[in-house]
């Protein structure tokens, strides 16, 4: 543990000597020696174990047994069930999903996605909390593996893998159309505006001609 917390220190050390904006928290950060002393004064707990459900079963298990019994529980996975990581917990109302989209210091996304058994007031809890932190949380209505962003950007991926093996362009050349082209774009209108903008009929009717071979 000691070496955990050593490493985290060290991490603390380099975003405060690597031009962190002012204003930034990184002062506010503590380490703990246990994950009693981590947990037991917290209003919300996220957690960040290996992506394995037995794996954060049990650690949710000790920090259940652990924590403030209001304190909302949050774990970091965009690839497990979040209703099957909850289904060990006395309380799985008290759990969803917070995934940090990283690096978690420079992107602000987090997804927030219930499990089943989450409570109707954990969610909104959540988003105030990260939203005072100057995160950018989104609300998801259901679990889907992959969420939303990891998605969107497998999408994307499998496209320009389609695009080298099919020998229309070379590697260096779809990297340079995302981030030269409309990556930027994109970094500050999502799709829908931009279709909102453009015409919906006109990029309706551009997308009739090719989504087929997609």
């Amino acid at each position: 543990i000691q070496t955990g917390v050593d490493c985290a220190l060290g991490l603390v050390k380099f975003l405060r000597d690597a031009n962190v904006p002012p204003g930034a928290s990184v002062g506010t950060i503590s380490a703990a020696a246990s994950l009693e002393d981590a947990v037991k004064d917290a209003e919300f707990v996220f957690e960040a174990v290996f992506e394995s459900v037995e794996v954060k079963q049990k650690v949710f298990g000790e920090i259940e047994a652990l924590c403030r019994p209001d304190a909302i529980l949050c774990t970091n996975t965009s690839s497990l069930s979040v209703t099957e990581i909850a289904s060990k917990l006395k309380t799985p109302e008290r759990m969803i999903a917070a995934h940090f989209i990283g690096p978690a210091h420079l992107v602000p996304l987090v997804e927030l996605c219930p499990g089943n058994a989450s409570g109707p007031g954990a969610a909104p809890k959540v988003h105030v909390f990260l939203t005072s932190c100057g995160k950018k949380p989104i609300f998801m209505k259901k679990e889907i593996d992959g969420f939303i962003a990891a998605r969107l950007q497998a999408a994307l991926y499998r496209e320009c893998m389609h695009l080298v093996q099919s020998g229309v362009a070379d590697v260096d050349a779809i990297d340079s159309a995302v981030v030269n082209g409309f990556g930027r774009r994109l970094n500050q209108i999502g799709p829908f505006t931009v279709a909102d903008c453009a015409g919906v009929d006109l990029v309706q009717g551009t997308h009739a001609r090719f989504f087929p071979q997609l």
